[in-house]
């Protein structure tokens, strides 16, 4: 049966101890960052930061307010990753529904990034793997997934656990219980509930965030604000090869355009260096 992690906004308090976790239980180095004045850990997703929380701050007329996102690997139903892998690297666990990436296949070609609508594509590029992790395989230790350098990387929902009968990292190191897991029919109804109770207690806007259009998604949000102002889409829609396509089309035509006026350039000082001899 299909499981899910349920992330509920109103509950998370930013202690990103789901974040430590991940980092931990994956064995994944510390991402570099420059200090700009923010409370993140890390600023965005990479190979190395498989799960963050994001701070939006939001001044509504009666109030201000921190809203609080959890950016992770959606798991979706119908993964647009999947349809344009290359090599076919790309799957979803038929038991969890967990989308993993093999690593031995995968060329890191990113057309999974591309066609990702979630936080600016969720798989993100290793071009090597860092000296600490490869010092805790060189002892003998194992470490989740496959660590191939030049390859893709993103949240495996933790299945090596789930497969042994224990719940992602992230959700049982959550202290406020914002992370929950379990059969994502059993998530969507506590979910339902959560959003009854949210709204008993004015927060109009309170609700669920499980696309259709990607096929659902098996980390389901509860959320008390739209959805854009996590930086969600709306109505996110499956990507297919055609798009990628189109984008790769795109920036090869982009090219073309800035190298013309060079070339143009360049071969009108030719003529002119040739009518002079």
């Amino acid at each position: 049966m299909a499981k899910a992690i349920l992330y509920d906004e109103s509950k998370c308090t930013a202690c990103r101890a789901c974040y430590v976790a991940c980092k931990q239980w994956n064995v994944l180095s510390a991402a570099e960052n420059k200090k700009l004045g923010t409370y993140y850990n890390a600023l965005t997703l990479g190979g190395t930061t498989w799960n963050l929380i994001d701070f939006i701050e939001k001044d509504d007329p009666d109030r201000f307010r921190w809203h609080f996102i959890t950016q992770r690997c959606m798991h979706c139903g119908d993964p647009s990753c999947a349809k344009v892998c290359a090599a076919g690297a790309i799957s979803k666990d038929e038991e969890t529904g967990f989308v993993l990436i093999d690593n031995d296949k995968c060329l890191g070609c990113k057309n999974c990034h591309y066609a990702c609508p979630f936080w600016e594509g969720v798989p993100r590029f290793r071009e090597e793997i860092s000296e600490s992790e490869k010092e805790w395989m060189d002892e003998g230790n194992e470490v989740p997934g496959k660590r191939v350098a030049g390859t893709m990387f993103k949240c495996r929902g933790c299945i090596d656990r789930v497969q042994n009968g224990l719940e992602p990292a992230c959700v049982t190191t959550c202290p406020p219980d914002a992370l929950q897991f379990g059969d994502r029919a059993e998530m969507l109804a506590v979910a339902d509930a959560r959003v009854a109770l949210l709204k008993e207690r004015g927060e109009a806007k309170a609700q669920i965030y499980n696309p259709e259009g990607v096929g659902g998604t098996g980390v389901i949000y509860v959320l008390t604000d739209d959805p854009e102002v996590y930086g969600l889409p709306a109505d996110p829609k499956v990507s297919t090869a055609d798009m990628v396509t189109k984008w790769l089309t795109g920036l090869i035509t982009a090219g073309i355009l800035t190298i013309v006026p060079f070339w143009m350039v360049f071969k009108a000082a030719e003529a002119e260096g040739k009518g002079g001899e």
